[in-house]
């Protein structure tokens, strides 16, 4: 026959509770706050159209692609936050007073989703519409206006893309 031994469970005991921790005195969390920006500063990003985008981490790589012909340039920057995570920064800046700057900021995961990403993006979001009065124009200058357009694009894409290039190839691995 088998032999059972039993066992004497004990009565569950009630944890003392700790006395509550006062917070640090100011002093203290000026200096946190100190140290952690030594160690990786504190960026605030604008957006167009959202919030502005706050973290701390680390610049990893920056290009500004100033073009004297095209009326606006793109500087492109990428960050990794004390998290491990990336993060890109396009900003799409205006010449001249009536000008609109862009900024998009988008978060990722890993480094290849940053260069995926900015290879990718389509620079024609960028630009204003384009306005014209159709009824006062013939159909060899609407014509003529769409393929302007359309050369206005390709040279916003590839300077976007050159821009890129120089960015991606500076990056570390």
């Amino acid at each position: 026959m088998p032999s059972v031994m039993l066992y004497q469970v004990p009565e569950p005991v009630e944890a003392p509770v700790p006395p509550p921790v006062a917070p640090p005195p100011p002093v203290q969390v000026e200096r946190l706050r100190e140290l952690e920006e030594r160690i990786a500063p504190m960026h605030v990003l604008k957006r167009t159209g959202q919030r502005s985008f706050a973290f701390n981490g680390q610049i990893l790589g920056t290009v500004c692609g100033i073009d004297q012909v095209l009326p606006y340039w793109y500087e492109i920057n990428v960050y990794r936050t004390v998290l491990g995570t990336y993060i890109s920064d396009i900003r799409l800046f205006g010449k001249g007073a009536e000008a609109t700057d862009l900024f998009r900021v988008t978060e990722h995961d890993a480094m290849d989703a940053v260069q995926n990403y900015l290879e990718h993006y389509d620079p024609s979001c960028d630009l204003p519409p384009v306005r014209y009065d159709a009824t006062s124009q013939s159909a060899a200058a609407l014509t003529l206006r769409a393929i302007e357009v359309r050369a206005e694009l390709q040279r916003i894409a590839d300077h976007y893309h050159v821009t890129v290039g120089a960015l991606l190839t500076a990056l570390p691995d």
